[in-house]
C-alpha cells in the first residue's frame, strides 16, 4: 500500500501557485466577508431578535400606518421581517428580497464549510494525532513534524499550506458541491430558456420535504421490523444502521448486500424476507417515487408559464415567511401589538367622546348661566320672594 509520506517533496512550484492563487481568492470572495459577518453577528443578532419585544413591534406596525402601503400591511411587515433578515446575513447591506437572502444563506454556508476544512487539516496535522508518518529508520512523525524536518525552503512553504489548509479534503468537497451548485442556478436563472428548472425546484420543494419525511419514516419502519425479526439470520439485517442503509440503497435501485444469502424456495425464513423486501420496494419505489416524480411533474406544468409561477412562487415565499416569523415568535408579538393598538384607540376613543360630551354639557352650562343673568335683570325682585316660586 501507498503511504501518504512517499509523497511528501513530490509537489511542484506550479502546485504551490494553484495553492496560493486559492487561498487568496477565497479570502476575496468568501473569507474575508465572512468574518466581518461572524464580527458584527452579536449585534446584528440583537437587533433582529428586537421583533420579538411587542414594542418593536408596535414601533414597526406605527410606521406601516405612517406609509402609503397601509392597505397592503401585512406585505410590509413581511418586507419588514425580510429586510432584518437580509441585514442580519449580509453586513454590506447590497443585496434584497427573498431569493438574495437564500444566495447570502449559501455563500454562508460554503464559507463555513470551508474553515471547517481548514480547522480540520490543522487539527490532523498536530503532534498529538494519530495521523502519523513512517520514515526510513521506522520512527513515527505527525504530518507536521515529518514536513519540518524533511523538507527545506520553498518546498517546505508548499507542503506546509497543503498540509494545514488542503488536506482534509471532505469539507472542501462538500463546499466545492454547493459552490457549483450555487454557480449553476445563477447562471441559469439569467437565461430565459431555463428559468422553468429554478422556478420548478422552487415550487415542488414543499411538498418534496413532506414526501422526504414520509419516505424516511417509511424506510425507517421497515428497517425496525426487518432488524427485529431477521437480524440474527442475515448479517445485512444484523444493526439497524446497517439495515437503514440496505434499505435506502435498494430504493435508489442499487442493491449492494440486501439479497445475499436470501434463498425464498430453500428457507422459510428467507421466503418470509423476501415478502418484506418486497412490499418495501413496492411502497417506497413503485408508489413512492412516483408520487415524487408527480410532485415535479405538477411543479413543472406550473413553471413553464412565468405568469401563474411568478404568482406561486410569491405565494410560497409569504407563506415561508409567515412560517419563520411563527417559528421565531415574530408573528405572536406583531399580534399582541396590534391588539394593544386597538385596546389604546377604543379607550382613546372613548375618552374623546367623554371629552366632547363633557365639554357640550359645559357650553350649555355657561349659555343657561349666561342667559339667567342677562334676563333676571329684567324680572322685579318680588318675584323671587314669592311662596310656591
Amino acid at each position: 500500500s501507498l503511504e501518504e509520506s512517499e509523497f511528501v517533496g513530490k509537489k511542484t512550484f506550479l502546485d504551490g501557485a494553484v495553492a496560493m492563487a486559492s487561498l487568496c481568492l477565497l479570502w476575496k470572495l468568501l473569507l474575508g466577508d465572512f468574518l466581518s459577518f461572524l464580527v458584527s453577528l452579536p449585534r446584528r443578532m440583537r437587533e433582529f431578535l428586537k421583533l420579538r419585544s411587542a414594542h418593536e413591534a408596535r414601533l414597526c406596525l406605527e410606521m406601516v400606518e405612517e406609509t402609503s402601503e397601509f392597505a397592503q400591511g401585512g406585505q410590509v411587515l413581511r418586507k419588514i421581517f425580510v429586510g432584518r433578515l437580509t441585514k442580519l446575513a449580509d453586513p454590506s447591506e447590497k443585496l434584497s428580497g427573498f431569493m438574495s437572502l437564500m444566495s447570502i444563506v449559501s455563500e454562508r454556508l460554503i464559507s463555513l464549510l470551508v474553515i471547517a476544512g481548514f480547522v480540520s487539516s490543522m487539527v490532523t496535522s498536530a503532534p498529538w494525532t494519530e495521523d502519523t508518518y513512517v520514515d526510513s529508520s521506522g520512527t513515527k512523525h505527525s504530518s507536521l513534524q515529518y514536513i519540518l524536518r524533511y523538507s527545506s525552503g520553498v518546498q517546505m512553504v508548499i507542503e506546509l499550506i497543503y498540509d494545514l489548509f488542503f488536506d482534509n479534503s471532505s469539507f472542501h468537497g462538500l463546499a466545492w458541491i454547493l459552490l457549483y451548485f450555487n454557480t449553476f442556478f445563477m447562471f441559469i436563472r439569467d437565461v430565459s430558456g431555463l428559468k422553468w428548472l429554478p422556478l420548478t425546484i422552487l415550487l415542488a420543494s414543499a411538498r418534496c420535504l413532506y414526501f422526504l419525511v414520509f419516505f424516511c419514516c417509511l424506510i425507517f419502519g421497515f428497517g425496525m421490523v426487518m432488524w427485529i425479526q431477521f437480524g440474527a439470520r442475515f448479517i445485512q439485517f444484523s444493526s439497524l444502521d446497517r439495515v437503514v442503509l440496505e434499505l435506502l440503497f435498494l430504493s435508489f435501485g442499487f442493491p449492494a448486500h440486501a439479497f445475499d444469502d436470501i434463498m425464498p424456495f430453500q428457507d422459510n425464513t428467507s421466503l418470509m424476507a423476501s415478502l418484506y423486501l418486497a412490499g418495501f420496494l413496492l411502497l417506497v419505489v413503485t408508489i413512492g417515487l412516483n408520487f415524487f416524480t408527480t410532485i415535479l411533474l405538477d411543479a413543472y406544468i406550473i413553471a413553464v408559464q412565468p405568469e401563474i409561477a411568478e404568482k406561486h412562487a410569491d405565494d410560497f415565499m409569504q407563506d415561508l415567511v409567515l412560517h419563520l416569523m411563527s417559528l421565531l415568535g415574530i408573528k405572536q408579538a406583531f399580534k399582541e401589538a396590534r391588539e394593544q393598538m386597538c385596546t389604546d384607540r377604543s379607550t382613546a376613543r372613548r375618552c374623546t367622546i367623554q371629552l366632547a360630551d363633557l365639554s357640550a354639557k359645559r357650553r350649555s352650562s355657561s349659555a343657561a348661566s349666561a342667559r339667567f343673568q342677562r334676563y333676571s335683570c329684567h324680572v322685579p325682585q318680588a318675584w323671587f320672594h314669592e311662596d310656591g316660586d
